[in-house]
Order: C-alpha cells, then sequence, then structure tokens
C-alpha cells in the first residue's frame, strides 16, 4: 500500500511538473515498499543505496550521534539495510558532496546518454579539402604526436 501512495504521489507531481523527465526519491527505508516500488515501475526506477559509515554520519549530524543511533534504529526496524542487497548502485558515501553528486550524475546520465567508445579512422578518410586535411593533421602531430 505504501508503494502505491508513493507511485500515485509522483504521478501527480510528475503530471503537475510535466517538463520533468527524471525524478528522485530519497530515504526508502522499507525493503517491502522498495521491492514494490520496483516491481511497480520496472526500469523507470533506479534503487541507490548511499552507504555511510556511522562515525561519518555522525559527525556530519548537527544534533549528534545520538540523534543519528536513533534514527538508525528506526531505519533498522524497517529492514533499511537489506536494500542494499537488492540495490541497482551501491555508493560509498565517505567522501565530499561533490563527490557523490558526480556518482549520482553518473546514475542519471548513463540512463540518457549510454556510453560509446569512440572509433579512430584515419584522417585521409574523412573526405576533407586536402588544405583542411593538411591542417588537421599539423594540429593533431602537434597534439597526439606521432600516434
Amino acid at each position: 500500500m505504501q508503494a502505491e501512495l508513493i507511485v500515485d504521489a509522483l504521478d501527480r507531481y510528475c503530471a503537475a511538473h510535466h517538463f520533468l523527465d527524471r525524478v528522485s526519491i530519497e530515504s526508502l527505508h522499507s525493503t517491502g515498499s522498495t521491492r514494490e516500488l520496483a516491481r511497480m515501475l520496472g526500469e523507470q526506477l533506479t534503487v541507490a543505496y548511499l552507504k555511510t559509515p556511522f562515525t561519518v554520519r555522525a559527525a556530519r549530524s548537527v544534533p549528534g550521534a545520538a540523534d543519528v543511533a536513533h534514527r538508525d534504529r528506526t531505519k533498522l526496524s524497517r529492514g533499511a539495510e537489506k536494500i542494499a542487497a537488492a540495490a541497482d548502485a551501491v555508493i560509498d558515501n565517505r567522501g565530499s558532496r561533490l563527490q557523490l553528486e558526480r556518482a549520482l550524475d553518473r546514475i542519471a546520465l548513463s540512463a540518457r546518454w549510454p556510453s560509446h567508445q569512440p572509433e579512430t579512422v584515419p584522417l585521409n578518410t574523412l573526405g576533407l579539402p586536402v588544405h583542411l586535411e593538411a591542417y588537421l593533421s599539423a594540429v593533431l602531430d602537434r597534439t597526439a604526436g606521432s600516434r
């Protein structure tokens, strides 16, 4: 039921914000709800689990370690630690905020722009005019060497 309510809320949010093509849900704690969301949303959902040691979370917490421990007990009672095993991505969150944002960006961009390995082709097969081919050849030699 919780997963259905989340999907309903997402549907209403996306209808009101038609210009969005991606949304994120933060802090899913229930294994059952996460599993049900995955079933309902299929490939549209990517579950990312942020793995952060207690000491790091306690150091980042404004209220302090006792608050983090209290929230951990709540999350554990809901089965949050089991979500990592079923997650599509487990992110080490010990680093900076920028490192976290880059990891999340990689997840978002990999769905939109799958990575491709560029192919190397001989310069003379591009069909360029002779003067442009000579110029490009000189630029490549200066920047990349003989390779």
